[in-house]
């Protein structure tokens, strides 16, 4: 299962979603009860913006295994995308109380549109951080000591950068850079 996985996420990573469901579903035909296999398909379809089935494998994830955060995250975007807030309570206490323990259950993106404390967008961002880099950011930039002729690096991210309206809006402000 192990080659079928890693197999999965390099299809996923070049963007080739039909052989990375191929290599996920792989997995969980050999070996039903892996939970990285589920959550993993369910982290690629709800990419592929199927909903209910993503909700589904993200579920079966934590049925077992629970101790994969980030499912709690993934499956409280897709209910969202299909306005099934049922268990929206009970769900944001448990994504709370992961986060409380340092866990990375959301990423910054899933923060920022599932809640609505600043403090909880900043603490699932602090330990999205901590869990990809190893180490906890800096709390505050230390102070700069003035101008200096560098140019500055301008970032831009979005979770569905291709398909937002706002990336069309965006473009004449992208073309007025390097001026």
């Amino acid at each position: 299962p192990l080659v079928w996985m890693n197999l999965g996420a390099a299809h996923d990573a070049l963007r080739e979603s039909s052989r990375a469901e191929q290599c996920f579903r792989r997995v969980i035909e050999l070996q039903p009860g892996n939970a990285l296999g589920h959550a993993n398909l369910g982290q690629l379809l709800n990419g592929m913006r199927r909903h209910t089935e993503a909700i589904q494998h993200f579920s079966e994830a934590l049925r077992l295994d629970p101790t994969l955060h980030a499912c709690r995250g993934g499956r409280l975007m897709a209910r969202r995308h299909l306005c099934d807030l049922d268990d929206e309570e009970q769900e944001q206490t448990l994504l709370k109380a992961a986060l409380a323990d340092g866990h990375a259950a959301l990423t910054p993106f899933e923060a920022i549109l599932t809640q609505d404390d600043p403090a909880m967008v900043l603490q699932a961002t602090r330990n999205f951080v901590a869990h990809r880099l190893g180490t906890a950011p800096v709390a505050d930039m230390p102070p700069s000591g003035g101008t200096t002729a560098r140019r500055m690096r301008v970032g831009y991210f979005s979770a569905d950068w291709g398909e937002h309206p706002v990336t069309y809006l965006l473009e004449p402000v992208l073309r007025a850079h390097d001026r």
